[in-house]
């Protein structure tokens, strides 16, 4: 079993390093808005999985901005990626007719990923 800590905005990445290894993570999940290229050698080289997360707003702009940051990442070291799919208002993925939006974003990144969750 994984234990999983998950970060939005973390103010040090020393810090963040220091909670992970504090409380036994296995796995981290940092929002792409930080330095997630920075964390990856620092949490791998102790044995923690490095993956990151993100959700796209539902319009092809952000969809391509994210997958192609995802994939980037992903060819650099990152050992996995979550879609944080919303489903609040500005953001809103729970309603009918973006199937092929969703693809859009999955497409290019599924292949770069070397397993599934």
């Amino acid at each position: 079993m994984q234990k999983v800590l998950w970060v939005v905005d973390y103010a040090s990445l020393n810090q963040f390093y220091h909670t992970a290894l504090g409380i036994g993570a296995t796995r981290v999940a940092i929002r792409t808005t930080n330095d997630v290229s920075g964390a990856i050698d620092r949490f791998k080289g102790s044995g923690i999985e490095v993956y990151a997360w993100r959700y796209p707003q539902p319009n092809s702009t952000s969809v391509t901005k994210h997958s192609n940051a995802a994939v980037h990442l992903l060819q650099n070291g990152l050992d996995g990626y979550y879609a944080d799919i919303e489903g609040e208002a500005g953001s809103n993925w729970n309603v009918s007719g973006l199937a092929e939006l969703a693809k859009e974003f999955c497409q290019p990144i599924k292949p770069k990923a070397s397993r599934s969750v």
